[in-house]
């Protein structure tokens, strides 16, 4: 039955009702729409390219963690019957300990020219236990890279975090691994003062550091029982932590009271004070071994127990 619609007087207006049809977009719209899936498209393109970077990066770094840390490499090195095996650590090594490995055999271009074997190579390890610890360990890193020679800073990260133990290698994992959510990062551009820095901060903060050493430094003075080198070490310990570089004068004033009080009188009273750091050192040495000699010192070995 034809359906439509009808005038008061019963006459058919149309047959079959209207089609609903969309408005024709506008010039704009369409021009719009083309360049939001051309955005898509290349934003679609950029991840992958992002990702793939960051895989090829990844994978580079492992390849140069396995030729920095052989011993970190799966499986283990393949010792021929002829050579020293690269290796050298004790079975049953603590994760905290070091581990001794060869670095390759330097050989020199001449066919049948000597071979020269470089000095075992040490790895150092870090877990987070104190300043001191981590200036240590940081120290035989950068002499490990002079033994190496003509590291780059990414490989100087990559060497280092393989060398961490314990909540130092946690931390900087989980650093890493919330970076990596963005697509721009790139874990080749992370330098060496970055990490350096991110180690310190786990420790506690620059203000708290410098804090804690101010209040040990403020009750420091040299024992009866300690050398001026024992003594010396003890606060060169303290000033390491201070988050900041202190000037020689200020090292001067601030270790000349702490030495005992014959010590300290027999500086004064010279003609020409020390100037620098070192001379003041040196002179505090030569004043307590004339004054061990004289029967004037105040030192009192500490007694040893068998």
């Amino acid at each position: 039955m034809t359906q439509g619609r009808v005038h008061t007087d019963g006459s058919l207006i149309d047959r079959f009702p209207a089609a609903q049809t969309d408005a024709p977009l506008s010039d704009q719209q369409q021009q719009l729409l083309l360049e939001e899936q051309q955005l898509d498209e290349q934003i679609a393109i950029a991840r992958r390219e992002a990702t793939l970077r960051r895989k090829r990066s990844e994978l580079e770094l492992l390849n140069r963690q396995n030729q920095l840390a052989p011993e970190l490499s799966l499986p283990g090195p393949t010792v021929h019957p002829s050579r020293e095996p690269l290796l050298q650590s004790p079975p049953g090594t603590a994760a905290t300990s070091s581990a001794a490995v060869a670095l390759p055999q330097l050989e020199t271009a001449v066919l049948g020219g000597a071979t020269w074997k470089t000095p075992t190579l040490t790895h150092p390890t870090y877990n987070g236990s104190s300043a001191t610890s981590l200036r240590n360990f940081l120290f035989d890193c950068k002499a490990n890279f002079r033994l190496i020679g003509n590291v780059q800073s990414s490989d100087r990260v990559t060497y280092a975090v393989s060398c961490l133990r314990g909540p130092p290698k946690n931390a900087w994992v989980k650093h890493i691994t919330e970076r990596e959510n963005d697509p721009t990062f790139d874990p080749a551009q992370v330098t060496w003062e970055e990490l350096v820095e991110f180690l310190r901060s786990q420790l506690s903060d620059p203000e708290t550091r410098a804090l804690s050493a101010a209040t040990q430094l403020d009750s420091l003075h040299q024992r009866n029982d300690e050398t001026v080198t024992e003594f010396v070490d003890r606060y060169t310990t303290i000033t390491a932590d201070l988050p900041y570089q202190i000037e020689d004068s200020q090292r001067i004033i601030g270790l000349l009271p702490k030495f005992r009080r014959e010590i300290r009188l027999a500086i004064t009273c010279q003609s020409t004070l020390p100037v620098t750091y070192q001379q003041l050192v040196s002179t505090a040495r030569r004043i307590e071994d004339s004054q061990r000699v004289e029967g004037t010192s105040a030192y009192r070995s500490r007694p040893r127990y068998q």
